[in-house]
Parts: C-alpha cells; structure tokens; sequence
C-alpha cells in the first residue's frame, strides 16, 4: 500500500489538556502509538485522509484531514456514563 507524507501530532485529554499517552492512531493499515507525551507521527495512507484515535476511558475520535495537513492537535473526550461518572474500560 502507498503511503502519503507523514503526520505528527499530539493526542492529549479535551478537558486538562494532559498528553494521552499509548493512544491508538491509524490511517488505513497503519497504526501507531503515541508516547508518553502524547506524540505520534503515522503515514497517512494515500486511500484515505482520515485518522482513527482510540483511547482507554475515551471516546473514539475520526478525524478528517486536509491531504496537505502535516501536524494535528487531537484533544479527545472522557466516557461519562448518564450521571456523569467517568467509565473505565478494563482489561485494555
């Protein structure tokens, strides 16, 4: 599968701003992580522009990119169950 240029980005928590560490990018069959700081770079797959985060305790996020977008601040969403207590996921 080609590849278009890579991007980097931060993935971090849409309330405090705290990096989201381990957090899943993808862009087509590609897939990192990001580290400790919430950083990732991934190679955007020619096939699509969108970015798949999928975090522990969050929501999923789909976002679409400009294919000349080469950096992306990510702020994802903690789950709250309907009284809005946070939900944890375990065993990820």
């Amino acid at each position: 599968m080609a590849y278009a240029e890579p991007v980097r980005g931060r993935v971090s928590d849409a309330k405090s701003g705290e990096p989201v560490p381990n957090a899943e990018v993808s862009s087509g069959e590609q897939q990192v992580r990001s580290d400790r700081e919430g950083r990732f770079t991934v190679n955007m797959s020619a096939s699509s522009q969108d970015l798949v985060i999928v975090a522990s305790d969050y929501e999923v996020k789909v976002v679409h990119l400009d294919p000349k977008t080469r950096r992306v601040d990510i702020r994802l969403t903690l789950l709250v169950d309907s009284e809005g207590e946070v939900i944890e996921i375990l065993g990820k």
